[in-house]
């Protein structure tokens, strides 16, 4: 168990640095997509789908963090095989930590983001006691996101399209989920999303960082569901899948 942290944190390690090198501010750049996509979505948005919410750069910039983190994590994940080909054919090496490595590199900016986040919430008065449970938060983006790339991962090995249509689910994924709008208590909105593992994350998040208050215990249920269903049956298939991953790449 050791030796194979200590792998992980090698192999992160160096992801990190082959990341940011040759670049002039590093892990800055990671910024920089979700920094312009708040930009243009708070100017277009502001004054039309973001005047009845509350804080609304800050209910915006969360849900953007939170869900670049899930796409970044994902993308990575469902990579992380076909990428590391040669070693996983010349090395015996554990293969599903190889995809946790794939995540860890995104957490590694995503934690720099809820850094830079926690700043502007001191600076404007919003940091509040719930922020402790930042860390139940991250464990469960952790878990969720995980699942879902363990899932690509095993898939992506033998069918390379995937990553087409998963950049289009992601799309579609992205405008059904409340990240730039709020829902309405009377729309159809608000029940098709009890159905989405992400409205149930970004909320938990928007609750306990910006808005201060505690998240429903129904909702809580729900989001800790999710997370964990999917990471074990994610890593289940991963298992049963992987003693063939070396013939298809």
């Amino acid at each position: 168990m050791l030796r194979q942290l200590n792998f992980l944190y090698e192999w992160t390690r160096a992801a990190v640095f082959v990341r940011n090198e040759g670049t002039v501010i590093g892990m800055l750049w990671f910024l920089l997509g979700p920094f312009l996509t708040f930009l243009v979505l708070l100017a277009v948005f502001h004054g039309r789908l973001g005047m009845g919410i509350e804080h609304y750069a800050f209910y915006l910039v969360i849900g953007i963090i939170m869900w670049d983190f899930f796409n970044s994590g994902c993308s990575m994940c469902m990579r992380s095989m076909v990428v590391n080909g040669g070693l996983i054919k010349s090395l015996p090496v554990r293969r599903d930590v190889l995809v946790v490595s794939g995540l860890s590199t995104v957490l590694v900016s995503h934690l720099f983001e809820y850094g830079i986040f926690a700043i502007f919430c001191w600076w404007f008065g919003l940091m509040s006691v719930t922020w402790l449970l930042l860390p139940l938060l991250i464990v469960f983006e952790c878990c969720f996101t995980l699942g879902v790339g363990f899932l690509l991962a095993a898939f992506f090995v033998t069918f390379r399209d995937l990553d087409q249509i998963w950049n289009f689910v992601q799309r579609v994924w992205w405008f059904a989920t409340p990240v730039f709008y709020g829902l309405t208590a009377t729309g159809p909105g608000l029940m098709l999303n009890q159905f989405n593992p992400m409205y149930h994350m970004i909320t938990f998040g928007r609750d306990v960082l910006i808005y201060g208050r505690l998240p429903s215990l129904l909702s809580l249920l729900i989001l800790a569901s999710f997370s964990f269903v999917m990471i074990f049956a994610g890593y289940l298939f991963f298992r049963w899948k992987s003693p063939w991953f070396a013939e298809y790449l």
